[in-house]
């Protein structure tokens, strides 16, 4: 049963200025104007409009005009689902679809929650003065300590539930965000790797990175032990051993996380300097790197990550002990389970004049070929720990 007090300092709610009409889906002013009364209604009007341009003194107006008809609905509704739930008519289960757009395309924005919450305790302050400026006008003045602790409790229950539903709201939108994004950027690195052409120009809107700079690609994992005790929090961390990956090669990135994946980029060459420094990092136990060879331009991208995959097939299949493998130093061996395009790769850098097409060089090439694959037989067959025969 609603309190008689209360009741009648709803009902007897009025607009102090000119007749305001209602933006447009006014459901919740409609039942306010049912159960409380058409001034109550005005009155939500009137405040609405008050908290709306207090928001927006706060977030600019440099927004889309259909922005702020949406945001001054989400708040003509908000302003009457809680006069409702003052009069004891009903408790909004969430947010309403307005807050919810308003929410969504914040989050695109990339504005923080934090943010909106201000939005929210904008309004509250004044909700808090408006209603507690009715109760001091309230008689019989010994109704008011009753009317203060009821209304603040309900304002207070109201506004901590729409907090809740924003942040929640919030990072379902970031959450999506995050996986599209995601999703885009592996469906355009699986297209360079792929020797797909690729469109430089959506290729930067997508990873944002120049891919005319110089690239390396490489994959972080964890030993078996390692990931078992991290559970469902190990792709995180693997995360931010990328990213400490590319602080130590003071470059952007990873541009393309997946879940071992990783994907360094920069105006510079990375020489060996950068990789030793690589290498040389104290990582924590059982984190694993598997580092391609460095590349230039889109071709250079998709080489290195061809080889950064070489090497993670090559040190997850073998005994190899250093948690950090590079190309440079397992090249021989992965040129084992390699087709021809990665042969040609190394003979040409490796090799120099061995790899000229000349058909004066085919009998040369082929038998350093032929020895460049005995030595890294011998290389495997050390690793694997077995007998040369």
């Amino acid at each position: 049963m609603p309190d008689p007090a209360l009741h009648r300092l709803l009902t007897e709610l009025t607009p102090r200025g000119e007749p305001t009409q209602p933006v447009p889906d006014g459901s919740e002013l409609a039942r306010v104007a049912e159960v409380l009364g058409h001034g109550a209604a005005g009155w939500a009007v009137e405040f609405s409009r008050h908290c709306f341009d207090a928001v927006v003194a706060d977030i600019g107006d440099e927004r889309p005009p259909v922005f702020f008809t949406t945001l001054a609905r989400a708040i003509e509704r908000s302003v009457g689902e809680l006069l409702l739930a003052l009069g004891e008519h009903g408790h909004p289960s969430g947010l309403n679809s307005d807050q919810v757009a308003i929410v969504e395309v914040l989050a695109r924005e990339g504005m923080p929650f934090s943010r909106i919450i201000d939005g929210l305790r904008i309004i509250h302050r004044q909700w808090t003065q408006a209603v507690l400026d009715r109760i001091e006008g309230h008689r019989p003045v010994q109704d008011q300590l009753r009317l203060m602790r009821t209304t603040t409790e309900t304002m207070t229950g109201f506004f901590d539930r729409t907090v809740d539903a924003v942040i929640a709201a919030h990072l379902d939108e970031r959450q999506r965000l995050i996986a599209q994004r995601v999703a885009g950027q592996r469906e355009v690195v699986s297209a360079i790797v792929a020797g797909q052409t690729v469109d430089p120009a959506v290729a930067q809107a997508v990873l944002g990175v120049d891919l005319d700079q110089h690239h390396l690609a490489f994959l972080v994992w964890l030993d078996d032990a390692e990931e078992a005790g991290r559970g469902s929090a190990a792709h995180s961390y693997l995360e931010e051993i990328a990213h400490e990956v590319c602080r130590t090669l003071h470059s952007s990135g990873p541009v393309a996380p997946t879940t071992l994946r990783a994907w360094a980029s920069r105006a510079r060459p990375f020489g060996d300097r950068d990789l030793a420094a690589v290498q040389e990092t104290a990582w924590a136990p059982g984190v694993r790197l598997a580092v391609g060879r460095p590349g230039t331009g889109i071709a250079g991208c998709r080489r290195s990550h061809l080889t950064a995959d070489d090497v993670h097939r090559l040190a997850r299949s073998l005994p190899i002990g250093t948690p950090v493998v590079l190309h440079h130093d397992v090249a021989l061996m992965t040129l084992l389970a390699g087709d021809l395009e990665r042969a040609r790769w190394f003979v040409t850098e490796e090799l120099g004049p061995l790899a000229a097409d000349d058909e004066s060089e085919l009998l040369g090439r082929s038998t350093e070929e032929r020895r460049l694959e005995t030595h890294a037989a011998l290389r495997l067959a050390e690793v694997l720990g077995q007998a040369q025969s």
